[in-house]
C-alpha cells in the first residue's frame, strides 16, 4: 500500500467510525484523554563579529532601524552613528550644533531647537542617545556624559582660548524608550535639566535585569541650551567642545 492509498483509506475509515459512533448515541465531544509536550529553545551569546554593530533606530519609529542612507537625526547632519561593535555598545550619540551666535555685552542663551545656521535656516532636531546590551547576563550598565571647555578653532588665526563661562544644559524629552521592540524592564533616565561639565553626569542607569536589548534616551531640543556670558566671544572665532559619552558595565554611577 503506498502513502497516497493509506491516506485515502484512513479518511474513509474515519468516516465510517464517525457514523457508527453517532448511530449508537455516544457524545463525539467527550474528552478521551490528554497529552502534554514541551516547547524549548536554548540561548547562547551570538558570535562577536568585530564588524557587527547595532544600527541606530528610526527616531520616528524606534521599533525599526533608520531607513538610511540619511542620518537618524535630520538636525545632526554628518552623524550616521558610532558603528560600535560588541555586546554592550553606544550606537548613537548626539552632537549639539547651536548655529551662529552674535557678539554681545550681555549674556545670551541659544537653544538647539531655535538655532540658526549659515544658510539662515533652522533644522528639525531629534536628538537621542542609543545603547544596546546583547550580553544576555542582565548585569546592568551605566551611561554618563561630560563636556570639555569651549575653545576656538586654530583655523580662525586667533590665539587659542576658552569661551569663558559657557554652559551647556540638556533635558530629557521623556523616559527611556525601547528600541527594536525590547521588552526588558526599562533603565532609569535622568529626570530634569542638568548642566554638563567636566565632571561626569548620569544619563541612564540599568540595574540588574534592566536595559537588556536596545534603549534610547530622547532629549528635548527646546531645552538643550548653550549660555554665553557677555564680553567673552571673539569675532570670527568658531568655538567647540567635546561631549564624551561613557558606557560602563554594571549599574554604578
Amino acid at each position: 500500500m503506498n502513502k497516497k492509498n493509506f491516506l485515502i483509506s484512513t479518511l474513509a475509515l474515519a468516516s465510517i467510525f464517525t457514523a457508527t459512533v453517532t448511530s449508537t448515541g455516544v457524545n463525539a465531544a467527550e474528552d478521551a484523554g490528554s497529552a502534554q509536550t514541551k516547547a524549548t529553545l536554548k540561548f547562547k551569546q551570538e558570535s562577536q563579529d568585530p564588524t557587527d554593530s547595532t544600527k541606530p533606530v528610526n527616531p520616528d519609529n524606534p521599533g525599526e532601524p533608520n531607513p538610511g542612507p540619511g542620518n537618524p537625526d535630520p538636525g545632526d547632519p554628518g552623524n550616521p552613528g558610532t558603528n560600535s561593535a560588541g555586546p554592550l555598545s553606544i550606537d548613537f550619540a548626539p552632537a549639539f550644533d547651536f548655529g551662529v551666535g552674535t557678539i554681545s555685552n550681555e549674556s545670551k542663551t541659544y537653544s538647539l531647537q531655535d538655532a540658526v545656521y549659515d544658510d539662515g535656516q533652522t533644522r528639525n532636531h531629534k536628538p537621542f542617545v542609543q545603547v544596546t546590551d546583547r550580553r544576555g547576563n542582565g548585569q546592568g550598565w551605566t551611561l554618563n556624559a561630560n563636556i570639555s571647555k569651549f575653545t576656538n578653532s586654530q583655523a580662525s588665526g586667533n590665539p587659542q582660548e576658552n569661551l569663558r563661562g559657557a554652559e551647556v544644559k540638556i533635558s530629557p524629552k521623556n523616559a527611556p524608550t525601547a528600541g527594536y521592540g525590547s521588552v526588558s524592564d526599562a533603565p532609569t533616565g535622568f529626570s530634569s535639566s542638568i548642566k554638563l561639565s567636566e565632571n561626569s553626569q548620569n544619563i541612564m542607569t540599568a540595574s540588574n535585569r534592566q536595559g537588556m536589548g536596545t534603549w534610547l534616551q530622547f532629549l528635548d531640543p527646546a531645552n538643550i541650551t548653550l549660555t554665553v556670558p557677555g564680553g567673552t566671544a571673539i569675532k570670527g572665532n568658531a568655538y567647540s567642545a567635546n561631549v564624551t559619552w561613557t558606557l560602563s558595565a554594571g549599574p554604578t554611577v
